[in-house]
């Protein structure tokens, strides 16, 4: 059958034969069970049939997508660029840009020179052109690739060595007649740093004026035109008064977590091509988000930008039809392509002339990978809207820790944003030598703690001290300020950390050991106090409604704590709830252990059972609110936070890395407490302690020269471990009621 669909020469004929094919053919009854979907060795059969060069589409029920699929090995003329005459041995020598004419490089594709088709040397010419004349290009977005192999390819004549990924993308482009080109590794001297400064510069607008952008996945996969197949048939969705089911049938499957169906196969091409390197690649946002026509190809499959935004979220005006049929929900990504950056986001926040601020640009990129860790600043700057007051101008000279130490000290500078000092991962590990107030910026994707992210990004409600505040007026060597890589800020020392319990790695594994108090006493007074306490730290990072946390929250704890409490979890789907309570029934908070708490405060069991069932009479309701709030702490266990005592008998939730004996402290300008760790001079370089006695003088005779005679402490050196969170009536109400040392903070 396969060979007759090839033997003829009439497209209609070969599309009749091939949507008549009993391997390809697509019910238009409504029997769910008709439908019949290719596979990745059908297209492989199809890719293999000799003389197949047109794409063959069926019609919009059937809707096959099919080109002849490349054998690179083999569609290759014999070439030698050693022995080829016309190929120059030197290195190939840029001619400078001018700056003042914003003159960027295009490439030009030469004809292919095979008799094949495809088979013959990559030939090109670069020429300078001002990007304000430059309109009638493509603009190619793709990976470099880093298994180190390269094909040599001609560019003016000198051989000039391509990544593999380039050179099948440059073969691809000639073959679909797209001759002048954008592409970074080829029309920027990437060994001219300052060249690379300027260009970098201009990305933004090279992208957004191209007429048109191309995204190369790479070559065909065993199963990627499978995928491609998929995409095509989810671009098209067929009307309300249509028969085709195949569209109904592959919407099903659209969720990771549905059964699988007729379409499994393709929805797993589908999962592999999206899990490709390409769209983990920190530049591609900008390449995508800046331009007005983007066409995504894969070996020589391809798809436009917009049918690609119909597959993943649907028309509008055919969702409500859909929704009724299936329970396929558009308002969630598919499959797990949340991974994938939200381009779509990017693309309406460039079109509404409002783009991101870089922090937000960052922390939306966090998972992103790219080859030079500078670049995952760098490569947001054409689309965040500040960029341009926080990094003046890229520059691949500095070093890495300084251009993440001055990110950092600019934006604190900026807005007094010092949320941002806790961005630390979950370990202790630091890539590179920065200070411990300063983020990794290329680390970002280890932190999974959603609240932070939620404060760092609301620069607004942060706590004020009333002290400070006044002090400010006098002296403004109280604000926040970075001096030689110490952050200097006004706070108070709340308390040191008592006792710990254990982290959860996952759902089963318990990280680290109980550390039990030494002090035994309790900041809440009352019979409701301690459990208000432990019900308030284990959730409030959340940030939850206030309403919604104080309903009944006593009870809340005891059904958690109480014998049968364990089996409640478990039945309820909550693991690792129930292996984090049973990793730390022994521990001691403020003196009594975490599973005797319901009988010292709610006298016994039965007691409990009768107060709950008379309570609440809604069970239903009850049920559900229990497995919100079994949601919500499981939320905080995921980001590895440890429930924590302080010495003055608080309760409250830690980072990770926090130990006994750290400072919690309350800063200016900060939403939540921080975690500082003493350090002794002895921990510390030479130039660190000199720094810092040099700005204590600064600080001490600045004060004095403004007529201050309230003498306030200079603290010890400190370094950030991350965020906490304690149980109190409101920090700053908290500030202005407890009079804890006021003082200054020096931190490395």
């Amino acid at each position: 059958m396969l060979r007759n669909i090839f033997r003829s020469k009439d497209l209609g004929d070969r599309q009749h034969l091939l949507t008549s094919s009993p391997q390809f053919f697509t019910a238009r009854n409504s029997t769910a069970s008709e439908t019949v979907v290719p596979t990745a060795s059908n297209l492989e059969t199809l890719s293999r049939e000799p003389n197949v060069s047109v794409q063959l589409r069926a019609n919009p029920a059937a809707m096959l997508a099919i080109e002849h699929q490349w054998n690179y090995a083999h569609a290759e003329d014999p070439w030698n660029p050693e022995t080829d005459t016309s190929v120059s041995s030197r290195a190939l020598a840029y001619s400078p840009l001018s700056n003042a004419d914003a003159q960027i490089r295009l490439l030009t594709l030469l004809p292919n020179e095979s008799p094949n088709g495809n088979g013959g040397p990559i030939r090109c010419k670069l020429e300078p052109v001002s990007l304000f004349d430059a309109n009638d290009y493509t603009a190619l977005s793709y990976m470099w690739g880093n298994d180190g192999k390269t094909r040599v390819i001609v560019v003016d004549g000198h051989k000039f060595n391509a990544t593999t990924n380039l050179y099948y993308a440059l073969r691809m482009l000639r073959a679909k007649g797209i001759t002048k080109i954008w592409i970074d590794a080829i029309c920027i001297n990437q060994q001219d740093n300052e060249e690379k400064t300027h260009q970098l510069q201009r990305m933004r607008s090279i992208y957004a004026r191209a007429k048109q952008v191309v995204v190369w996945l790479g070559p065909e996969s065993p199963n990627s035109n499978l995928a491609m197949y998929l995409l095509d048939k989810l671009s098209k969705p067929p009307g309300p008064a249509s028969s085709d089911m195949s569209y109904h049938e592959a919407l099903k499957e659209r969720s990771i977590s549905a059964p699988s169906g007729p379409f499994a196969e393709a929805w797993k091409a589908f999962d592999d091509l999206f899990e490709r390197e390409y769209w983990q690649r920190v530049w591609v946002i900008q390449e995508i988000a800046a331009s007005s026509q983007v066409l995504v190809c894969c070996g020589q499959e391809s798809i436009s930008w917009s049918d690609l935004e119909t597959a993943f979220w649907g028309k509008k005006q055919l969702q409500d039809v859909f929704f009724k049929r299936i329970d396929a929900d558009f308002s969630k990504h598919p499959r797990n392509t949340q991974q994938v950056f939200d381009f779509w986001a990017w693309k309406k926040a460039m079109a509404s002339a409002q783009p991101q601020p870089l922090l937000k640009a960052l922390i939306d990129s966090r998972r992103s990978k790219a080859t030079n860790p500078r670049d995952h600043i760098y490569a947001l700057l054409g689309i965040s809207g500040d960029s341009s007051s926080l990094v003046p101008l890229p520059n691949y000279t500095h070093s890495v820790e300084k251009i993440y130490t001055d990110l950092a000290t600019t934006m604190i500078r900026a807005n007094g944003n010092l949320d941002i000092i806790c961005l630390h991962g979950r370990t202790e590990a630091r890539e590179y030598k920065i200070p411990s107030w300063v983020p990794n910026w290329s680390g970002l994707a280890d932190i999974d703690r959603p609240w932070l992210f939620k404060s760092v990004l609301n620069n607004s409600g942060k706590a004020e001290d009333e002290i400070a505040t006044v002090f400010n007026h006098v002296d403004d060597s109280y604000s926040i300020r970075v001096e030689s890589g110490i952050l200097c800020v006004s706070g108070r020392l709340f308390a040191p950390i008592d006792g710990l319990s254990t982290g959860m790695l996952d759902d089963t594994t318990p990280v680290g050991e109980i550390l039990q108090p030494k002090i035994e006493t309790s900041a809440y007074a009352g019979r409701q106090g301690l459990p208000d306490a432990l019900h308030d730290a284990l959730i409030m990072l959340l940030d939850i409604p206030k309403d919604e946390r104080t309903s009944n929250r006593t009870d809340l704890v005891h059904y958690l704590t109480r014998p049968k409490g364990l089996e409640i979890m478990k039945t309820h789907g909550h693991d690792m709830l129930a292996n984090w309570f049973q990793a730390n029934v022994d521990m001691k908070i403020c003196g009594i252990p975490l599973h005797t708490l319901t009988s010292k405060f709610g006298a016994n069991d039965f007691q409990w059972k009768k107060r709950l069932t008379h309570r609440y009479e809604d069970k239903a309701g009850f049920t559900a609110k229990m497995h919100k709030y079994m949601t919500d702490i499981e939320t905080v266990l995921k980001g590895g936070m440890r429930l924590m005592t302080t010495t003055g008998g608080h309760l409250g939730m830690a980072h990770p890395q926090a130990r006994p004996g750290d400072h919690i402290c309350l800063l200016e300008g900060m939403s939540n407490p921080v975690i500082l760790r003493p350090c002794a001079d002895g921990e510390l370089s030479a130039d660190a302690v000199a720094n810092r006695k040099e700005l204590e003088r600064e600080l001490e005779e600045s004060r004095y020269l403004s007529g201050m005679t309230l003498k306030t402490g200079f603290t010890t050196s400190y370094k950030v471990v991350g965020e906490a969170f304690v149980s109190m009536d409101g920090m700053t109400k908290f500030m202005r009621e407890y009079p804890y040392p006021f003082g200054t903070f020096f931190i490395h």
